[in-house]
């Protein structure tokens, strides 16, 4: 099985203008799948994201709305877009964060706040992310439930839990192997 492990991103890429030039792309959000910035309510057309993610994230935007009804949507707060790439540190730890490198994104953050183990989201929210690619932060930590990311979380807090239940692989095809760890 082959994972990118988030421990090697900066030894692929280094976050910066010409990162950004070589990697970066802007998706558009999937038809009826209605996003706004959670902090003003602005409609959300389009994601700036990693080339890596550019076909996952849109498809797992439309697998989360055609999974839930539009009140579920709204209570959830699926539609609250909190951001992808941010070219910034991990907080409290070392390195760019996976935002940094375009890989990550986070949703309702204040209905999911940062280290806190509370979630408006349904175990499904969790199931359908990893069907397309995406670790949560909620599954790999028991907390930061806003958190996805398109590679192996650096640590997990939860011994239940193993990155081995999802491959990367399917949702990175086009990934060179170069990148990618193997794990058992």
């Amino acid at each position: 099985m082959h994972y990118l492990h988030e421990k090697h991103l900066s030894k692929i890429w280094n976050p910066g203008t010409a990162f950004e030039r070589d990697h970066m792309t802007r998706v558009a959000v999937p038809k009826g799948v209605k996003l706004v910035t959670e902090w003003n309510s602005q409609i959300v057309t389009s994601i700036f994201c990693h080339r890596a993610i550019a076909a996952t994230l849109p498809a797992l935007l439309a697998a989360w709305r055609s999974a839930f009804s539009e009140k579920e949507w709204m209570r959830m707060g699926l539609n609250k877009w909190a951001g992808c790439y941010n070219n910034r540190p991990k907080r409290g730890g070392k390195g760019p964060s996976t935002h940094a490198y375009g890989l990550a994104f986070d949703v309702f953050s204040t209905g999911n706040p940062f280290r806190e183990a509370v979630t408006t989201f349904s175990p499904a929210v969790f199931d359908i992310a990893e069907q397309h690619g995406f670790f949560s932060g909620w599954r790999a930590w028991g907390h930061d439930a806003m958190h996805f990311q398109a590679c192996v979380p650096h640590r997990t807090d939860r011994a239940a839990w193993t990155p081995t239940k999802m491959l990367v692989n399917h949702a990175w095809p086009h990934v060179a192997k170069a990148f990618l760890t193997v794990q058992p």
